[in-house]
């Protein structure tokens, strides 16, 4: 973007840059001896929800004299000292931000050395002045990066993040860092090999191992056409093939699928997609943009990359396009108009959401703003503010990450460059947002099915091994999307990591991430028959794909499973065959190490009987988040508030309670009472584990608070009794613990003071990994449309009726209605009380629920009312009654079939029947002609009742 918009200035430089020009002794000699003596102007404490402790002020008396050899007058500046105490408070943060403007503006013929101190002085201003914004409501700081970056390379290998080259303050950075959201910690000085030619905006993209990083380039000194390779295991970079598009293609989007690496627009290409085919180290064109592309927002959700925004070419036009390519079958799409036109911006992808964050909106220099799109309805779907906003406008931070290793789902920006006052200044902030993640822990329903064998062998004849296969369609797990996974021998399939280790434990374990355990069991597959095989049966969109393993134990028993993956579906199952002999394993899934989990057996369970199926199904729960206060409660969840006696001891971070080991009841510190507010939940369902993420306005010191969690209840007057776990330690400013709770159990949350009288005012509170009591989510009318598929007409479940205008399917007066609940559901009943027409048995696949109607007359509203739907744990839903109105010709869905009507089909008619045309497809042909027209026409003047 720098090329784009010349006129921003870059303020900030990063204290090694400044010591690589003047020295670092010459830079800190220059600032004891040219300062003048310390004056305080003003101090003042941040407000409570202020992250920063203390806010100061800078003062420039005069400006000239910092450096009396390049000035001719006196001048000053003072900065206080973070451990100064505290004078009468005052706000002076405009004072502030006009000294700030004063030093910046001045016109004065200044020596290397100096510059150098002068903009490292400003640099320290912008960021004080900056230090009296406020953070946004859960945009919460981790670790930083350690170097001030933006337009970089960046990369995701499951939940760790890379970041690679990119503009550091002036200089080109070759730095490879990675980042644990679950340690938060950042890679160490020269822990990461170096990348060999570095540049401002390259593109990458994680695939097998292997990270694939496109040259940008913007300067004379970083020009090149270099394709790097950096691999994983072995921190080794290698040159690929030399990338097209000249020496400088900077700013460009990037994804892998499938053994190929794609590299879209970018300058000078911005209608260019170039395909690297890693087997063969070989280039070769791919289908052109629909719109040119390059400086905008770019993430990749399975088989799909997705480009938003941007510029559209040399002459600066900020794009409104959503383009999406699809790696699997090598076509674009067009989706939503991205409203917000905006360029330099992050994309972060979770689950089926994109998240666009902050960067330069058309005409101005920097925005806060958030926004997201639901990708699952694509190309329908529109793009929609979402709270909160970054705490400060913000551009060029290139990468938006998604983890759950902090909150249990939450999306990232790293670096960039912060607007303060006039200025950008660079930054190597590091900061999170808490997201929801709609389908979080799993279900199992165990019934009967027989195993299919597979029959493509992978390759893995071994003991204590794994092998990297790639699915033929993504796959989500724990509302992460994936593309590959690697297969151990000892009957587990790990989506993040490889770890061959055949010791069994309870969940989750030790050293696993997101892993599915079929049959996790010292076991090897290289006896006589043994090994793992695939298979791929069906037709898009509703294939199957099958992973079976054929092992044995020690020579003295076999035995074969599988685990069966639907196109589409986060649903998945697992089929056992026959057994001989004893095996003592353990069955379920896990998201990491320290959170979600659903164990079925085990650790020494035996391999389920022949022709036993799991099915895994997603308990659908959004977390739920709230702000409190000590001795208020919170705004947005209900709660009790009261003084316990005495406070739990804290027995320090690394003692933070995790799910899978119970924490003993650390003791009680003493027992001087203290204020606690505490919040009850239950969990609907199976055992599960239970995230709580606390972020707080708190700072080091005696004004904090500390959160506990209690099973079953609370007894302030007894804070050891049912203990179940807590951090260790106090959220400074964010802190997060888990537990196991028990199935349809109660937990409760305490958040006390830790000094009596003491407690800093609020806190945030985002609770995850409930099972959630069934719901129904929404209801739909469903036709086919011959070969362009299946369109639904969505029935609100509350106000007026949504209407539908279509014939009967397959005959007059049959149409079906699809209901969808956040849990899967495996039995009910419908009935027509309302209205003519009559409801048959339904149909189940997972969450939804199929009932058929016939016999539905037209012009009219018919009810259906369900009775007994039952959750496949058990969950019963009260009897639910929902409304369709039926108007055959209202293709405008206003209950009346008049002239709008028929020139909405008029107009339509001879286009692509899709989801914005649909309606007009009244005959359900596939096609939209004159048969539509004449059917409409046929029902103009008709009406329902208002």
């Amino acid at each position: 973007m720098r090329d784009t918009l010349s006129q921003d200035k870059r303020l900030a430089f990063h204290s090694r840059n400044a010591a690589r020009g003047a020295g670092e002794t010459g830079l800190s000699n220059a600032l004891q001896k040219n300062f003048c003596p310390l004056q305080v102007v003003g101090l003042r404490r941040g407000p409570p929800r202020n992250f920063s402790a203390l806010t100061f002020s800078v003062i420039a008396r005069s400006f000239f004299g910092i450096l009396q050899q390049d000035m001719k007058t006196s001048a000053c500046i003072a900065l206080l000292p973070a451990t100064s105490p505290l004078p009468t408070p005052m706000d002076t943060s405009s004072q502030s931000a006009s000294h700030i403007s004063a030093l910046n503006s001045a016109k004065v013929k200044l020596s290397r050395s100096t510059r150098i101190v002068r903009q490292t002085l400003i640099s320290l201003a912008i960021a004080v002045a900056g230090s009296s914004h406020s953070q946004a409501q859960n945009w919460t700081p981790a670790t930083p990066h350690p170097i001030l970056i933006d337009n970089y390379a960046f990369a995701q290998d499951g939940e760790e993040f890379y970041v690679i080259s990119g503009y550091n303050a002036g200089f080109i950075s070759r730095n490879v860092r990675r980042y644990n959201p679950t340690t938060n910690a950042w890679s160490g000085s020269g822990a990461l090999a170096d990348i060999p030619f570095g540049s401002y905006g390259p593109a990458s993209a994680f695939f097998g191992g292997k990270i694939y990083v496109a040259h940008g380039g913007l300067f004379a000194s970083d020009q090149g056409d270099h394709f790097q390779i950096y691999n994983v295991a072995t921190n080794l970079w290698s040159a690929g093939a030399p990338r097209p598009g000249g020496l400088q293609r900077r700013n460009a989007a990037a994804g892998a699928f499938n053994g190929k690496f794609y590299l879209a627009g970018g300058s000078g290409s911005e209608s260019t997609l170039s395909v690297y085919d890693i087997a063969s180290n070989s280039w070769s064109a791919g289908p052109g943009l629909p719109q040119a592309y390059r400086s905008g927002g770019y993430a990749q959700i399975g088989q799909f990359l997705y480009l938003i925004g941007g510029i559209t070419g040399s002459s600066g036009v900020y794009s409104t396009a959503s383009m999406r390519f699809n790696m699997a079958t090598n076509t674009w799409s067009i989706g939503p108009a991205f409203t917000p036109q905006r360029a330099a911006f992050a994309l972060a992808a979770a689950g089926t959401r994109l998240f666009a964050i902050g960067g330069v909106p058309n005409g101005s220099r920097a925005s806060a703003q958030v926004d997201e799109l639901e990708t699952s309805t694509w190309p329908a779907g529109s793009w929609a503010p979402s709270p909160n906003n970054l705490p400060a406008p913000r551009r060029d931070h290139s990468a938006g990450f998604f983890s759950t290793g902090r909150a249990g789902g939450e999306i990232w920006i790293t670096g960039g460059l912060v607007e303060t006052g006039s200025n950008l200044v660079a930054s190597n902030d590091h900061l999170f947002r808490p997201v929801s993640i709609p389908c979080q822990n799993y279900n199992v329903t165990q019934s009967t099915r027989a195993l299919v064998p597979a029959t493509t062998d992978i390759g893995n004849h071994c003991n204590n091994c794994t092998t990297a296969i790639t699915f033929p369609f993504p796959i989500s797990f724990y509302g992460t999307t994936y593309t590959s996974a690697n297969v151990s021998s000892n009957g587990n399939l790990q989506f993040a990591g490889a770890n061959a280790s055949g010791a069994n434990t309870s969940l989750p374990a030790v050293g696993f991430n997101a892993t599915i355990f079929a049959f996790f069991d010292n076991v090897v597959t290289s006896g006589a028959g043994d090994g793992i095989f695939t298979a791929v049966t069906g037709a898009a969109p509703n294939r199957v794909f099958t992973i079976e393993w054929r092992v044995s134990q020690s020579g003295v028993g076999t035995t074969n499973f599988e685990i069966r993956f639907s196109e589409g579906s986060s649903d998945f199952e697992v089929i056992y065959g026959a057994t001989t002999g004893t095996f003592a394993g353990t069955i379920g899934v896990q998201g990491n190490a320290s959170g979600l989990f659903t164990q079925f057996a085990g650790p020494n369970a035996n391999v389920p009987p022949a022709g036993t199926r799991l099915l895994f199904t997603t308990a659908c729960c959004a977390p739920i988040a709230f702000t409190g206060a000590i001795g208020t409660n919170s705004s947005g969840y209900p709660g009790t508030s009261g003084m316990q006696a005495g406070r739990v001891t804290r027995s320090g971070a690394a003692t933070a309670s995790v799910c899978g080991t119970p924490k003993t009841y650390p003791g009680t510190f003493d027992t001087t009472p203290r204020a606690y507010d505490a919040y009850t939940f239950v969990n609907n369902g199976p055992a599960t584990c239970v995230t709580f993420s606390v972020n707080t306005g708190c700072t080091a010191g005696a004004v904090q608070v500390f959160p506990v969690a209690y099973l079953g209840s609370f007894n302030p007057a007894n804070i050891a009794q049912n203990y179940l776990g807590d951090p260790g330690s106090s959220p400074i400013p964010f802190g997060s613990f888990s537990v196991n709770v028990p199935a349809n159990a109660t937990v409760v949350l305490v958040v006390s003071e830790v000094t009596a009288g003491g407690a800093c005012p609020s806190y945030d509170v985002v609770v995850r990994g409930l099972s959630c009591p069934l719901e129904l989510m929404g209801v739909t009318s469903r036709k086919r449309h011959s070969f362009p598929g299946e369109f639904e007409i969505p029935l609100p479940l509350t106000g007026e009726p949504g209407v539908e205008c279509r014939v009967g399917q397959p005959a007059s007066g049959n149409h079906n209605l699809v209901f969808t609940f956040n849990s899967a559901v495996t039995s009910g009943t419908a009935t027509v009380t309302s209205g003519i027409g009559t409801a048959g048995s339904p149909t189940f696949l997972g969450t939804r629920m199929i009932v058929p109607l016939s016999g539905v007359t037209d012009i009219q509203k018919v009810t259906v009312t369900s009775s007994g739907v039952t959750s496949s744990i058990g969950q019963v839903l009260p009897n639910f009654a929902v409304s369709m109105n039926v108007l055959l010709g209202d293709t405008t869905g206003n209950k009346s079939v008049n002239a709008s009507d028929v020139g909405q089909t008029k107009g339509n008619s001879g286009l692509p029947v899709n989801a914005g045309t649909f309606r007009t497809d009244t005959t359900v042909s596939g096609v939209i002609n004159a048969s539509d027209i004449s059917q409409v026409k046929a029902n103009s003047g008709q009406m329902l009742p208002p």
